[in-house]
């Protein structure tokens, strides 16, 4: 399986990403090959990681950052890591529950007492991965920067927004690296 993961970083994002990844900051084993898609800095510059040749058809985000203004470039990198964030929210609720759950209806805010409450009434009869997931989801969402949890380890047990910086998301100086990692 792949999934795009969303790294807030500093104005290196390639080299930060990969200092994390060699120091095993971010774990990753033999499984996890990866392909950086793109890079989107506040000042709305983009940055290709991926060709229009590229087999997988990564370039597909990069493409469409570059297709809207400037000025909303960063704005809409954050609507994507917030939407990342809200699918896993709604992927550990429906393994609680068993159910489809609509993530389009969570929001950072009500996420981690929306967990809360799924948790509350469904650990008796849910697996225990699931309650292993839950429990994981919200202690990193409760520590997070915007949708970048700072609490991680790798990308089997971490929320697909992660903060690899210790910069504040308000620094001008911050970019989120998109990167497709198979897991």
């Amino acid at each position: 399986m792949h999934a795009v993961y969303c790294f807030l970083t500093g104005s290196n994002p390639i080299s930060e990403f990969l200092e994390c990844v060699s120091s095993e900051i971010f774990r990753l084993d033999e499984n996890n090959w990866y392909q950086e898609m793109c890079a989107v800095t506040k000042k709305g510059e983009v940055t290709l990681y991926c060709d229009a040749n590229d087999w997988r058809g990564r370039d597909w985000l990069g493409k469409q950052l570059l297709s809207v203004p400037p000025e909303e470039r960063w704005k809409n990198a954050l609507e994507f890591a917030e939407s990342c964030v809200a699918w896993e929210v709604g992927q550990s609720i429906q393994m609680l529950t068993k159910e489809n759950s609509e993530a389009e209806t969570l929001n950072l805010d009500s996420a981690v007492p929306e967990l809360r409450k799924t948790l509350q009434k469904n650990a008796t009869k849910a697996n225990a991965w699931a309650l292993t997931l839950a429990t994981r989801s919200i202690e990193q969402l409760e520590y997070r920067e915007g949708p970048f949890t700072r609490d991680y380890s790798d990308p089997y047990s971490s929320l697909r927004a992660v903060a690899l910086t210790e910069k504040s998301i308000e620094d001008e100086e911050v970019c989120i690296l998109f990167v497709d990692i198979h897991t």
